[in-house]
């Protein structure tokens, strides 16, 4: 159902399970969790601005794509532009911030 009021901020960030994308956003954030818990078993340096870089890309990918805000972007250039911004331009650079060095 595509929405035909203007949104309020609380609208956007309504809960809107996408289930494909949720569990795929899951999988990379528990993929990284056991890489930094097997770096720090090991010794191995894994600073917390790392962590925080790619906490904030997953947190970005779960805005952008689990929120009440994709059924908006029907209707608004605006919406789809920011969006599409946030998933082409931001969250690669933090992800890539968020590796270890030697990835």
């Amino acid at each position: 159902m595509i929405p035909t009021t203007t949104p309020t901020l609380l609208d956007l960030l309504a809960p809107h399970p996408d289930w494909l994308w949720l569990l795929g956003i899951a999988a990379v954030g528990a993929w990284y969790s056991l890489g930094a818990w097997r770096a720090s078993r090991a010794g191995l340096p894994w600073p917390a601005w790392r962590v925080a870089c790619f906490g904030a890309a997953l947190l970005l990918a779960l805005l952008v794509t689990q929120t009440a805000v994709t059924r908006y972007t029907l209707l608004s250039m605006t919406l789809y532009m920011v969006r599409l911004m946030v998933l082409a331009e931001l969250i690669p650079p933090l992800v890539i911030l968020g590796l270890p060095p030697d990835a």
